[in-house]
């Protein structure tokens, strides 16, 4: 019988096979409630809990091991290590926003076993959050394809949720351009040369958002270079930072 902390003698031949049958063996006895969770809409440096269900469905003893989170903004806690055949487990998650933090996120945690001389990964958990402050924006993303000479223009728009009126002011863009200096319109990757991109502007027609209103913000963009232009549109906000994230490319031609 091959169990989750299993002894077995070296000098076997097919100690291999015996361990990845084991480590598939542990993974197959772990069921879940579910995998992934939506902890829904939360104000800015606010925290949201959830809590997921492991069980042992298997014929042996399961070893679980602490939980390891993506990041430290993501706490986890174990109610019990040691599962009996039939039990189960609650792991408690607590995601807590950072200064910062805006828009939707997305962390995972790492549920592991032990096993004799190590571990065997048993899932990934994961926990999905939208952190909402005092703006809301459309669209998610800024996104454009061009060539070398245009002119891009990117709008944004820009809702007052509260009851009190948004000032504009200290917008910033941090972007790289991603210069690939071959002929035609191929991507080379390992010829890439990175560098701030500069050439860009913004027009912001309102100083601040009444509340219950909207306005726009336009991002203008002169590529000079074939490749890729990467980055955020940054924009203060009384309860943190928006960070819309803005990705593009850049053709040298549009011949086919």
């Amino acid at each position: 019988m091959i169990v989750c902390s299993f002894h077995m003698k070296p000098f076997f031949h097919s100690v291999f096979v015996l361990l990845f049958a084991a480590a598939s063996l542990c993974a197959q006895q772990a069921r879940f409630d579910a995998t992934e969770k939506d902890l829904g809409e939360i104000p800015p440096l606010s925290s949201a809990r959830t809590e997921f269900v492991l069980y042992n469905g298997g014929a042996e003893v399961l070893h679980l091991m602490d939980p390891k989170p993506s990041c430290g903004c993501t706490a986890t806690l174990l109610s019990n290590s040691e599962l009996a055949p039939g039990d189960s487990a609650v792991i408690g998650v607590r995601f807590s926003a950072a200064p910062g933090m805006m828009g939707p996120m997305s962390k995972t945690i790492a549920i592991r076993a032990q096993q004799q001389g190590g571990e065997v990964h048993l899932a990934t958990l994961r926990i999905n959050v939208n952190i909402v402050g005092s703006v809301r924006y459309e669209p998610g993303m800024l996104r454009f394809d061009a060539v070398v000479g245009d002119t891009v223009r990117l709008a944004l728009r820009l809702y007052a949720k509260g009851d009190a009126s948004i000032p504009l002011r200290d917008v910033s863009a941090a972007l790289l351009a991603y210069i690939d200096t071959t002929e035609g319109n191929k991507y080379h990757v390992d010829v890439v040369q990175t560098k701030p991109f500069t050439a860009f502007d913004f027009h912001i027609p309102a100083s601040e958002i009444a509340p219950g209103d909207s306005t726009e913000i336009f991002l203008t963009l002169r590529p000079e270079h074939k490749g890729q232009i990467n980055g955020s549109l940054r924009i203060p906000i009384p309860d943190g930072e928006l960070r819309v994230p803005v990705v593009g490319v850049v053709l040298r031609t549009r011949a086919p």
